[in-house]
């Protein structure tokens, strides 16, 4: 008796899904905080300037009856926000189309569409994480003085908060309906909770109507609204060497930190709009859509922005950026062995212990080689090749160390 199988016929084939899955996305936070926009725009330009008017001294001396008043000039500054033009486009061809078991269209649409917000966003951020008014987090360190120094004991600290609350009053910078606001990576977030406990956090909920609370708030902590983003600032590796700390930046905000301007003309205004490109081939199967602004940004009140730049108890060296690997290095001078500073042999040590290959190039050394021994005290390196024979006399005076991390 034969079985019909299905090697017999065709008809037993690969199905695919014919939905399409998105990169998990992180959500658009930065433009929300601009506050400042043009209202009485008197004509397009390249560039909008904003003023502001200064006050008067503040005059508590009593008048003499008998004396008149020296008149005191006005005075005002301005801000002034350039334009810029922005923007991105894909085409798809007529055989794309015809040919693919999904829609092409749609997902073109949602790519570009996704595209627009979160460059634009990322602009924003741009502007509002290059506020001048910075500070650094002791931890259980020591008070870093830049973000090179930063080390991995300087995480961010409740008393971070307070401080920049405190400095932010000083200043007289408004709230936002009664807070300020603070954009927080994730990773910092961690280690501010786990001070803290949530017990002395605020739910949003509870002193925010629905439609006021902002996308990503966590909740509120000493008189601030916290909103925990991924996008938040990350320097990766910026710290301190040898041990390469990520520095992450946490913002805090008042209002009318920031200022934002747009062309309004030719269908710009103050979001992307989309751009269905013209069809010029003559057979017409090169689709292009895109997006375009014509925008800028501007911090527009320097006191009302301000960074505290800390390290994290769980950076393990990646942000919510595309992976990658990263090549480090450091330098060693010795005779007939190699010595490190202590800090640099701790560090090869730690490296050593999780996996990561180093190498050791320079003269007397024709091989790679493993590190068999560290004396994290003396710095002294015990080294064999990687084959497990001898590496030879080494004999000069300066070796470079390096190792590949992923990230």
């Amino acid at each position: 008796m034969a079985y019909t199988t299905t090697s017999s016929v065709d008809y037993a084939q690969t199905a695919y899904d014919r939905l399409a899955y998105f990169a998990f996305r992180p959500e658009i936070y930065y433009d929300r905080a601009v506050e400042v926009q043009p209202t009485r725009q008197a004509m397009p330009g390249a560039t909008v300037v904003f003023t502001i008017q200064n006050d008067l001294a503040i005059a508590s001396t009593a008048l003499n009856e008998s004396t008149d008043l020296t008149p005191v000039a006005m005075s005002d500054s301005q801000v002034s926000v350039a334009l810029a033009e922005y923007g991105n486009v894909t085409v798809t061809t007529a055989k794309l189309r015809g040919e693919s078991f999904v829609e092409i269209d749609p997902i073109q649409a949602n790519v570009i569409g996704y595209n627009a917000g979160v460059s634009i966003d990322e602009i924003a951020k741009n502007i509002i994480q290059a506020g001048t008014n910075v500070d650094y987090s002791t931890g259980t360190g020591v008070l870093p003085t830049s973000r090179a120094s930063i080390t991995p004991l300087n995480t961010f600290r409740a008393a971070n908060v307070r401080l920049e609350k405190a400095r932010l009053r000083r200043a007289n910078v408004p709230t936002f309906g009664g807070a300020y606001v603070s954009y927080i990576h994730p990773d910092v977030s961690y280690d501010l909770m786990g001070e803290t406990g949530t017990a002395s956090w605020t739910d949003p909920h509870t002193y925010s109507q629905p439609d006021e609370i902002w996308q990503g708030e966590i909740g509120m902590f000493q008189g601030v609204r916290f909103i925990e983003t991924p996008r938040a600032p990350w320097f990766g590796n910026a710290g301190s060497s040898p041990t390469t700390t990520s520095v992450y930046g946490t913002l805090f905000l008042g209002r009318q930190a920031i200022a934002k301007a747009h062309s309004i003309v030719d269908g710009n205004g103050p979001d992307p709009h989309i751009v269905p490109g013209p069809v010029t081939d003559y057979l017409r199967r090169f689709l292009p859509l895109g997006w375009y602004q014509l925008v800028g940004y501007s911090v527009f009140r320097q006191a009302a922005l301000r960074r505290v730049e800390s390290a994290s108890s769980i950076d393990d060296g990646t942000d919510s950026g595309q992976d990658n690997s990263v090549v480090y290095t450091a330098s060693a001078a010795s005779g007939s062995t190699i010595t490190v500073t202590a800090a640099q042999a701790t560090y090869l040590q730690s490296i050593t212990s999780t996996g990561t290959t180093v190498t050791v190039t320079g003269a007397g050394i024709t091989a790679p080689v493993v590190i068999l021994s560290l004396n994290t005290g003396t710095g002294v390196l015990t080294l064999v090749a990687d084959t497990g024979g001898s590496i030879g006399t080494l004999t000069t005076t300066a070796y470079t160390f390096s190792w590949t991390e992923n990230q």
